[in-house]
């Protein structure tokens, strides 16, 4: 094995022995063989707590499957070796051998979200798509008790987005206006009613993009096919930190001094293969090699009473309501002219640029400068440019109306842009997508990859520099 490699099995064999939160001298003794067996070092041991679990897997991608079988049979004698296998560790172990074994590891990823922010709670299973993908709802559709009592007297909680909307819809506006109010007593009525229609109307797609991509940060998720979701648990990773005072650090600049513990969640994503078995099929075979691991396969199962209007602020359930409520991490987000709707929308962060037609108009011709690589003079614009002006105001702006001078008023409508870029709080480099003027150019410094367009007529987003329609408004 590679040195990275030795590393890496460690940190799995750490987080196996703390699992059952309980370490005991059988542990320690197979620890050592271990090290042994695999030559692992001192120093590869204080390495290994620096990288998180799925760092490990992540190393372990290029190991051969001798290696891996090798390794996987040394990791089940380790969790064994107390005497039995608690859930927490079963999970670890399959995570290892369906992310690393041959038949299963192109349908499966080990991913982290970001430390110190809410996570999903352990043994939560959710389905995931960053599309709607029709042949897979149906599929949950008409399965879905079947899948959840299955998982649900295995331990796990599914999440199935659509029937949580649903619940939420159940309970009424009202009352989860009230609920919200009283969670965050300091939330603005707009934002309220704003947080109560997300919950009973957010998609799974919705949810993938603005709580596990957005706020907790699995950026893996954001290009997903359907896929289980799994949370496998947190790993504790020290996170070393340079030392203001030289003399007290290392020759790598690091000092124990300043060293930091990081609890970062971690899951297991299971991709579906439709065309192999069904999503049925998928969850049984999964909920079999977890019981096949465990030494004891009894639990606690929660019975949810139906018909109380109770709202649930616990689990799965209280995760996706602080998301919505309080602000997560500042996002880069991607911005869409929407010409249906006559609007301009950062979409990672659902949030509308609040301006109206004259400088939506200007914003929008920019934007489509930005996407074809073209500089524009804002104060002596020519022909061509005053042409794209009028026709964008007709598209974007308003059409029963003809659009002022380009020219007339730039410097008031550049300003009120720029504060309608500022009003939006959790938009990360926020001068990219704030106007600048040069003498006579104007710019936005937001990548052309990161500008798309839903056009009139069309059903879904593509890249602004690939619609023909406006593109060709600025050829010269």
């Amino acid at each position: 094995m590679l040195l990275n490699e030795k590393i890496a099995l460690m940190r799995i064999a750490t987080d196996l022995v703390k699992a059952d939160e309980i370490i005991d001298f059988e542990e320690l003794e197979r620890m050592n063989v271990i090290e042994k067996t695999f030559g692992i070092t001192a120093q590869q041991c204080v390495d290994a707590q620096e990288i998180a679990f799925s760092d490990a897997i992540a190393m372990l991608a290029t190991l051969p499957q001798h290696e891996v079988d090798k390794m996987v049979a040394a990791l089940d004698e380790l969790s064994l070796s107390d005497g039995s296998c608690t859930t927490t560790e079963a999970i670890l172990l399959i995570s290892v051998r369906r992310a690393l074994q041959k038949s299963t590891r192109t349908h499966t990823e080990v991913m982290k979200s970001l430390p110190d922010i809410h996570s999903i709670a352990p043994l939560t299973v959710v389905y995931v798509e960053s599309q709607y993908d029709e042949a897979a709802n149906r599929q949950i559709g008409s399965t879905y008790n079947h899948i959840s009592n299955e998982l649900r007297l295995a331990g796990f909680n599914f999440i199935y987005i659509p029937r949580l909307t649903e619940s939420y819809r159940h309970l009424g506006t009202e009352f989860i206006e009230s609920v919200i109010s009283n969670i965050a007593p300091g939330l603005k009525p707009t934002s309220v009613s704003h947080i109560a229609s997300s919950l009973c109307n957010i998609t799974t797609a919705d949810f993938c993009r603005r709580i596990l991509v957005n706020k907790m940060g699995i950026s893996d998720l954001k290009d997903t096919k359907p896929s289980l979701l799994i949370k496998i648990g947190e790993s504790m990773v020290i996170n070393k930190r340079p030392c203001a005072m030289s003399e007290q650090c290392d020759a790598d600049g690091h000092c124990t001094s300043t060293s930091m513990l990081q609890q970062i969640p971690e899951y297991l994503l299971l991709r579906l293969d439709m065309a192999k078995e069904s999503i049925e099929q998928t969850v049984h075979n999964f909920v079999e090699q977890f019981h096949s691991l465990l030494s004891n396969d009894r639990f606690m199962v929660e019975c949810p009473r139906s018909g109380e209007r109770k709202f649930r602020y616990s689990g799965f359930h209280k995760t996706l309501v602080d998301m919505l409520v309080f602000p997560g991490n500042k996002v880069e987000s991607d911005v869409l002219i929407d010409v249906r709707q006559r609007s301009i929308v950062l979409t990672d962060l659902d949030e509308e640029l609040k301006i109206p037609a004259h400088q939506r108009t200007l914003y929008s011709l920019l934007l489509l400068a930005q996407a074809v690589g073209r500089t524009i003079n804002i104060t002596n614009p020519d022909g061509s440019v005053n042409r794209a002006f009028s026709t964008l105001y007709e598209w974007i702006g308003k059409d029963d109306t003809d659009a002022r001078p380009l020219d007339k008023g730039i410097t008031q409508n550049l300003s009120k842009i720029r504060s309608a870029v500022a009003d939006i709080a959790m938009l990360k480099n926020r001068t990219q997508y704030t106007p600048i003027r040069k003498d006579d150019t104007v710019t936005l410094g937001i990548p052309a990859q990161k500008i798309f367009i839903l056009d009139k007529g069309a059903t879904t987003p593509i890249p602004l520099a690939q619609c023909s329609r406006w593109t060709k408004l600025l050829m010269k």
